[in-house]
C-alpha cells in the first residue's frame, strides 16, 4: 500500500506539473520532464518563454537548448555534437549543426562573425578549400577579409573598416597601412602594428604600445597573443579585459587562469561570460567550489544556474531568473539508483513547492528500503 501510495503521489506531481502549462504555447516541451523521471537525463531543462536561455532535454547530449525568438544564443539539439546552433536572425553569433565538427558558424547578415562550415576544419569564415581560415569581405563589417589561393590568412583592403591587409605573394601575413584605423600592418620595423614573417609561424607580430589589438605578449595591453610552438592561438590574461587567455601546451585554444586545465575563464565583473576554473574539467563555471559543473545565479548576467551538490550538471527553476531547469537525477539502472527528484520546483507552479519535497523524501524511503 504504501509503495501504491508513494507512486500515485509522484504520478499526481507529475501531472500537475504537466497540466500546469497546459495553455502555454510551450507546454509540449515540458513533456521531457516525464522523461527526465522515467531515463534519467542529467540535464533537464524547461523552456521559459521570454527568457534569454533556454534549454530543452535532450537524452544523452551535454549541451541542448530550443531557438527562442529574439534571443542572442540559440542552440538546438544536434545528435552526438556537443555544440550546435540554428541560425537566429539579427543576432551577433549563430552557429549551425554540421556533422563532425564542433564549431561551425552561418553567414548571417549584418553580423560582426559569420562563418560557413568548411569541410573538416574547425574555424573557417567562409568555404574555401584546403583553407583554413578565409572570409569574405562583408561591407560596413569590423572583420573583413578575402579567400586567397594557397594562402591562409589574406585580407583585402575595406575603406573606412578596422581591419585591413592586402595580400602580398608568398608571405602569409602582409598588411598595408591605411591611415586612421586601428589595424593596419606592413613588414616593417618601429610602426605601431607590424605583422612580421617568422619562419614556420603562423601568427607573429609585434607590441604597439597603446593599441587595443598585439599579437605578441605585453602586458597591459587587452588583447595579447604569444607565439607558442604548434598553437594556433594563444593570448595572455590582461587584468580586466572580457576575453583573456594564457597558453596551454599542445593545445589550440585555452582560456585559463588556473594551470593545467584546458579551458577556464575568470570572472570580471560586468561582463557576459565569466568562469571559473574546477580542476580537471574542461569547461566549468563555477561560483561554488568543489563541483565539477555549476554555477550561480547573478541577476542580470545571461549565464545563471545554481548549484545541486553532487550533480555534474544541474540547474534549478528560479523565478525572474533568464536560466531555469529542472534537475533529474540518473535512475536508469532500476530502483537501487540515486534519488527520482533532486530539485525544488520554485516558479509560477505555486503549490507544487511541498509537493516536491514530499516525493524527494518518498523517494529517499524507497531507496533506503531497497539497499536493505
Amino acid at each position: 500500500m504504501a509503495e501504491t501510495e508513494e507512486r500515485n503521489v509522484e504520478e499526481e506531481f507529475i501531472c500537475r506539473l504537466t497540466m500546469a502549462c497546459e495553455n502555454d504555447a510551450l507546454s509540449k516541451l515540458l513533456r521531457p520532464t516525464r522523461i527526465c523521471f522515467h531515463h534519467g537525463v542529467q540535464w533537464c531543462a524547461v523552456v521559459c518563454s521570454g527568457v534569454q536561455w533556454c534549454a530543452v532535454v535532450c537524452s544523452g547530449v551535454q549541451w541542448c537548448a530550443v531557438v527562442c525568438s529574439g534571443v542572442q544564443w540559440c542552440a538546438v539539439v544536434c545528435s552526438g555534437v556537443q555544440w550546435c546552433a540554428v541560425v537566429c536572425s539579427g543576432v551577433q553569433w549563430c552557429a549551425v549543426v554540421c556533422s563532425g565538427v564542433q564549431w561551425c558558424a552561418v553567414v548571417c547578415s549584418g553580423v560582426q562573425w559569420c562563418a560557413v562550415v568548411c569541410s573538416g576544419v574547425q574555424w573557417c569564415a567562409v568555404v574555401c578549400s584546403g583553407v583554413q581560415w578565409c572570409a569574405v569581405v562583408c561591407s560596413g563589417v569590423q572583420w573583413c577579409a578575402v579567400v586567397c589561393s594557397g594562402v591562409q590568412w589574406c585580407a583585402v583592403v575595406c575603406s573606412g573598416v578596422q581591419w585591413c591587409a592586402v595580400v602580398c605573394s608568398g608571405v602569409q601575413w602582409c598588411a598595408v597601412v591605411c591611415s586612421g584605423v586601428q589595424w593596419c600592418a606592413v613588414v616593417c620595423s618601429g610602426v605601431q602594428w607590424c605583422a612580421v614573417v617568422c619562419s614556420g609561424v603562423q601568427w607573429c607580430a609585434v607590441v604597439c604600445s597603446g593599441v587595443q589589438w598585439c599579437a605578441v605578449v605585453c602586458s597591459g595591453v587587452q588583447w595579447c597573443a604569444v607565439v607558442c610552438s604548434g598553437v594556433q592561438w594563444c593570448a595572455v590574461v590582461c587584468s580586466g579585459v572580457q576575453w583573456c587567455a594564457v597558453v596551454c601546451s599542445g593545445v589550440q585554444w585555452c582560456a585559463v587562469v588556473c594551470s593545467g586545465v584546458q579551458w577556464c575563464a575568470v570572472v570580471c565583473s560586468g561582463v557576459q561570460w565569466c568562469a571559473v576554473v574546477c580542476s580537471g574539467v574542461q569547461w566549468c563555471a563555477v561560483v561554488c567550489s568543489g563541483v565539477q559543473w555549476c554555477a550561480v545565479v547573478c541577476s542580470g548576467v545571461q549565464w545563471c544556474a545554481v548549484v545541486c551538490s553532487g550533480v555534474q550538471w544541474c540547474a534549478v527553476v528560479c523565478s525572474g531568473v533568464q536560466w531555469c531547469a529542472v534537475v533529474c537525477s540518473d535512475f536508469s539502472n532500476g530502483p537501487n539508483s540515486r534519488i527520482v527528484l533532486n530539485a525544488i520546483w520554485v516558479d509560477r507552479l505555486d503549490g507544487l513547492t511541498s509537493r516536491t519535497v514530499e516525493i524527494v523524501n518518498l523517494s529517499k524511503r524507497r531507496m533506503e528500503r531497497n539497499v536493505e
